[in-house]
């Protein structure tokens, strides 16, 4: 008896050992976290998550996504297949205006580990929703729905700010040269003002110049180079400029492709040089001012001609070009 218990204590320290080992062999699932959600749309999202583990021992990894709390690989997922630890990966075919809640996961050969839940809500649909605004001047404005966004479907020709307080009229092409807020007319003609809208310079758009003050009615803006990309990515870069452009050659001039699906109505306003005051490019170039500034000088627009849209480039501030409120 005294023998057995004797061969037991002996045993017994190489029995916790060897439990203990086959404890740290068995190892644990990974441990990661999950990134903030990005690029939300009315039906897409960006999120991704960060390893903390060794990245060679990751058998998959990736992110899931669920109207539910904690989701899990058996809801929605994303599977990412790169080596890195760090990863980002595409959120689709989402419920427009809805709550979800996203997890990164990893999965080595001991199980799988969860990041931290985020919750993101998609963007409201506002496509085809139609309406009107009106400025402080009393002009009547068409409205659209588009993806996320509502946007006026006609050029501004507003001759006050917001406030009521007046833009400067300029018809002389000298007095059109200096740096000041200022707005025309094509031509300095009223046949213009009644189709094609006002022509802006930046000066006039922009808070910084123009005492703080908005040129689009209370509640809408002037839209940002990033927000007119939203627009284009939307409509797809290949063919926003068809569905933007009125469709016909009542003002278009040459041979014209657009079918205004998106009921944009783009329309061909022309622009007035910053450095001489002359006219151009009415019938050819829709020129739309951002509101996003470079340095003193530059500010971009959303520029469309022929059949392509393109909403980052730059241009000279002095220029006038067409304005397109976006509803905040």
């Amino acid at each position: 008896m005294k023998t057995t218990i004797k061969i037991l204590i002996v045993l017994l320290p190489l029995f916790l050992l060897y439990s203990c080992k086959k404890k740290e062999d068995k190892g644990t699932p990974p441990v990661l976290t999950t990134s903030e959600v990005t690029k939300i749309t009315i039906s897409t999202a960006v999120s991704g998550g960060t390893v903390t583990d060794d990245p060679t021992s990751i058998l998959s990894k990736g992110i899931c996504y669920s109207t539910e709390q904690n989701p899990t690989i058996q809801d929605n997922i994303s599977v990412d297949k790169s080596i890195n630890s760090s990863f980002l990966d595409a959120m689709t075919s989402l419920t427009s205006n809805t709550t979800y809640y996203v997890r990164a996961f990893a999965t080595n050969s001991t199980g799988t580990g969860y990041g931290n839940q985020v919750k993101f809500t998609t963007l409201t649909d506002y496509t085809g929703q139609t309406g009107t605004v009106s400025d402080v001047d009393g002009n009547t404005y068409p409205t659209i729905g588009i993806g996320s966004q509502v946007w006026m479907a006609k050029n501004l020709v507003t001759t006050k700010f917001q406030d009521g307080t007046p833009i400067p009229l300029v018809t002389s092409n000298l007095e059109w040269a200096t740096a000041t807020p200022a707005f025309c007319y094509y031509n300095n003609s009223l046949l213009n003002k009644t189709i094609y809208g006002g022509l802006y310079n930046y000066y006039a758009i922009d808070a910084t110049y123009n005492g703080n003050k908005n040129v689009c009615p209370s509640g809408w803006h002037v839209p940002s180079d990033m927000e007119f990309i939203t627009l284009i990515t939307y409509l797809g870069e290949a063919t926003a400029a068809q569905k933007l452009k009125e469709s016909g050659t009542s003002h278009w001039l040459e041979q014209n492709s657009g079918t205004n699906t998106s009921a944009f109505t783009a329309l061909p306003g022309g622009v007035r040089y910053y450095s001489n005051g002359a006219f151009d490019e009415i019938g050819y170039d829709g020129l739309f001012w951002s509101s996003t500034s470079y340095g003193s000088d530059d500010a971009d627009k959303m520029e469309i001609s022929g059949n392509g849209a393109s909403a980052w480039v730059g241009s000279n501030k002095g220029f006038g070009f067409s304005v397109r409120c976006l509803k905040n």
